[in-house]
């Protein structure tokens, strides 16, 4: 029984088999591949028939599957997909609609591109300019779109009001004559009843024109409380006429609304937030805009409204908040793409962040500043905002360095590692945008800014490789800057070698570039560092005399001053036999000057004023013209400090020569003539205390100038010794020991007392001026020893104090 059954079921089975295979023969489509074709585009034609647009689109992939493609019709099956897909969007709940769209979009573009019939243009156009309309992207919509305007397609009137809210949808074009054309030609095309949507459209067309009587005058055709877009739109005519009262009393019943209606409640709630702003009411108009913003996050009303936020807290001083606006509007802002906004422009926007920027900026509000550069990335573009961070860094540093011009040097000591760390920020800052930028010019202008700033803030190493990377560009004319730049920065470094090769560099292949001029004036102090003296006295003075500099250049300025001091100092520090050697040379006990140099043995380059007579004078001389010239110089202390201490040097040959003198009127002539050198002394040394004293009195005195302050009235001391008056020397000399009770150099202080007192008879007194100066000594710590003020050490001092009290 069970194997009959089995039987029974095997054939059964058979049969049905058969049957079907017997089916799917007789059905099978035997058309050739352009028949199929025909019979979608059929398919595609027949109105409201879903089920057919599927059927059409199912052939049209089958096509593709086997490759065929029609020569005339290349596009057709992408046409025939486009459609479909735009046809049953309609049909999709919710937001999958844009899926279809979407899909619409893609097949559409594609058939265009592989070829459309103009039979089927106008088709294509519609579905494909409505697709993108549909989906937002009006910048690809236009052209579809605008080729249906003046056809007599049946979708033309569709997307004719298409293309009219894209020519009014964004504020930052202006709305072009065909758009206000086109709008006046559908409102005359109705007969007997007007469409009240399209009298709104042509209304809003003229007010996005600036036409606000014409769009006033359409909207009378309208029954004004007809629906809620009327009643809006009179608002905005109300509101572009500042006629705030009455744009609000047709705003507020549409904004209280308790819906979620997005185009007429969105608008009356954003411009709700316009009525409350423009009438001074802040508060009510970020209450209406964060509404607009949170109920509809995606609508234009929601960007304008995060944007007018912004723009109220930051007016308001209300800075945290308002960069998280801004935020909130950068992320609204990059979803659009390109940007377009019915309310605002794009130059709105970012004249919105840059004025944010710049009110930060001007209010010293600098890390505010750079949180909205930062953010401003994709509203202004990656190279606009690292030059605003650039901008805001080297502000800051240039703020920080004008307060400290200002401050006390305690103050500025205090804030040297802020400052220099703002310096380094900037350059750095700047050296991005050298990399986000690729003109080359820019590049250039970029680096050099990077190079300088880093500098500045003592990263030579950072600057040195932005240096490198500007000479790289080969900026037009720039080069032998660049290449002084380098040699300066070494420098700096220490690394004298390298950066007089550079400096060489700059004056044999630019001659004729003006920065050759300061190149031989660092290559003269390169010299000086290196130790040859000669040379870098003949550079100096080749400067002094070339035909192109006038003594109005600041190279020549400096030139005059560094040849005087080096003159000096060396006139300083020659030997009784005017004499110099390699080894380094001091000054001798009581002369007063204490520069330590070491001097050049060469003997191929040897002065033109070898004798220390010539060299004080020459000295003197060039200090004087330096003086007369620039008043106001900021080296014009140290100039008058070394003046003194020449002019008292000359005092001591005038001195020197008057005991050899073989007549009584010779002597009294130099005698003469000493005493007016140490009074000039005593006048230029007066003027350096009497300007240094009050600087220093208000902590306004640089290490420097403390030091020259102090040299200063330490040689008042020593004038006053050499002018002979007892009184004036043991008050100059006490004036010094009080100030400066720790410096080595008041030892020589109380040994010249020691001899005035002694000449003028008074015993007494300087020996016990000479015991003061024995408790000095042993108090004063031993590194007094080791520093250049005093060319001897304890012993010495020791032995010379027991000579002198006996």
């Amino acid at each position: 029984m069970s194997i009959r059954l089995l039987a029974i079921a095997v054939v059964s089975t058979l049969c049905v088999a058969v049957g079907v295979l017997g089916w799917f023969t007789l059905t099978a489509d035997v058309r050739t591949p352009e028949e199929q074709l025909e019979s979608a585009l059929r398919l595609i034609d027949r109105p409201d028939e879903p089920r057919a647009w599927r059927r059409a689109a199912r052939i049209s992939e089958e096509l593709e599957d086997i490759g065929f493609r029609h020569p005339a019709f290349g596009g057709a099956g992408e046409f025939i997909r486009g459609v479909a897909a735009f046809r049953l969007a309609e049909d999709e709940p919710g937001d999958g609609h844009l899926r279809f769209y979407r899909r619409a979009a893609v097949h559409l573009k594609e058939s265009e591109q592989q070829a459309l019939t103009d039979s089927r243009r106008n088709e294509w156009a519609y579905a494909y300019g409505m697709s993108l309309y549909e989906l937002g992207r009006y910048a690809e919509a236009e052209r579809p779109l605008s080729e249906l305007r003046k056809s007599d397609f049946e979708g033309h009137s569709d997307a004719a009001r298409a293309w009219l809210e894209i020519q009014i949808a964004d504020s930052g074009r202006p709305v072009p004559a065909e758009a206000i054309e086109l709008a006046h030609q559908l409102t005359e095309s109705e007969t007997s009843t007007v469409d009240d949507s399209v009298v709104r459209l042509a209304a809003r067309t003229e007010l996005a024109a600036g036409h606000i009587d014409k769009a006033d005058d359409l909207l009378k055709k309208v029954d004004q409380q007809s629906d809620d877009r009327t009643r809006v739109l009179k608002a905005r005519i109300h509101l572009a006429r500042g006629e705030l009262d009455q744009a609000r009393r047709l705003l507020d019943p549409v904004s209280e609304k308790l819906t979620i209606d997005y185009g007429n409640h969105a608008i009356a709630i954003y411009l709700s937030g316009r009525t409350f702003e423009r009438s001074g009411e802040r508060h009510r108009a970020v209450k209406s805009y964060e509404r607009a913003a949170r109920t509809y996050p995606e609508s234009d009303e929601a960007f304008a409204s995060s944007l007018a936020i912004a723009e109220i807290f930051q007016a308001d001083g209300r800075k945290e908040e308002a960069l998280s606006w801004y935020a909130e509007a950068v992320e609204r802002f990059a979803e659009r793409t390109p940007f377009r906004n019915r309310w605002i422009d794009v130059e709105h926007v970012r004249r919105s962040f840059r004025k944010a920027w710049e009110t930060w900026v001007d209010n010293s509000q600098y890390a505010d500043a750079v949180a909205l550069a930062d953010l401003s990335r994709r509203v202004l573009g990656e190279t606009a905002s690292l030059e605003l961070i650039a901008l805001t860094r080297r502000r800051e540093a240039e703020a920080a360095e004008a307060i400290a011009s200002k401050a006390d040097m305690t103050a500025r000591r205090n804030s040297r590692l802020e400052r220099d760390a703002l310096w380094r920020q900037s350059g750095r800052a700047y050296g991005r945008i050298a990399e986000a930028l690729h003109d080359k010019e820019r590049v250039a202008e970029a680096l050099w800014t990077a190079a300088t700033d880093t500098r500045r803030g003592g990263a030579f190493d950072e600057s040195l490789a932005y240096i490198d990377q500007f000479l790289k560009q080969e900026p037009l004319g720039l080069t032998a800057s660049g290449t002084l730049l380098k040699g300066e920065v070494l420098m700096d470094f220490d690394r004298i070698d390298e950066a007089a090769a550079a400096m060489l560099d700059v004056i044999e292949n630019h001659r004729t570039d003006p920065v050759s001029f300061r190149a031989r004036l660092m290559y003269g102090q390169c010299l000086l560092e290196k130790g040859q003296l000669d040379d870098a006295e003949r550079v100096w003075l080749e400067l002094l005399t070339a035909d192109e500099l006038t003594p109005a250049a600041t190279e020549w300025r400096s030139a005059l001053f560094s040849v005087a001091r080096l003159l000096h100092r060396r006139a300083i520090i020659s030997g009784p036999d005017d004499s110099t050697d390699s080894k380094t040379i001091t000054a001798q006990p009581g002369s007063g000057s204490v520069p330590i140099l070491p001097v050049s043995n060469s003997t191929a380059n040897t002065s033109a004023l070898p004798t220390r007579k010539d060299r004080l004078e020459r000295a003197n001389s060039m200090l004087d013209e330096f003086l007369r010239r620039y008043s106001a110089d900021a080296r014009v202390p140290e100039a008058r400090v070394l003046l003194t201490i020449g002019l008292r040097q000359c005092a001591d040959e005038i001195a020197k020569r008057q005991k050899t003198a073989e007549t009584e009127n010779l002597r009294q002539e130099l005698a003469r003539q000493r005493i007016a050198v140490l009074e000039r002394a005593a006048t230029v040394v007066d003027q350096v205390t009497r300007s240094l004293i009050p600087l220093e009195e208000r902590d306004r005195l640089t290490s420097h100038g403390k030091e020259l302050l102090a040299t200063a009235i330490f040689e008042a001391g020593h004038v006053r010794f050499e002018l002979g008056p007892l009184d004036q020397t043991v008050e100059t000399y006490t004036r010094a020991l009080n100030r400066y009770p720790n410096d080595p150099r008041i030892l020589l202080a109380y040994v010249r007392m020691a001899q005035a007192y002694r000449a003028a008879g008074q015993d007494i007194n300087a020996r016990s001026i000479i015991e003061q100066a024995r408790v000095v000594l042993k108090r004063l710590p031993p590194e007094s020893f080791d520093s250049p003020l005093t060319v001897l050490d304890r012993p010495q001092w020791e032995s010379w104090l027991d000579r002198l009290s006996t």
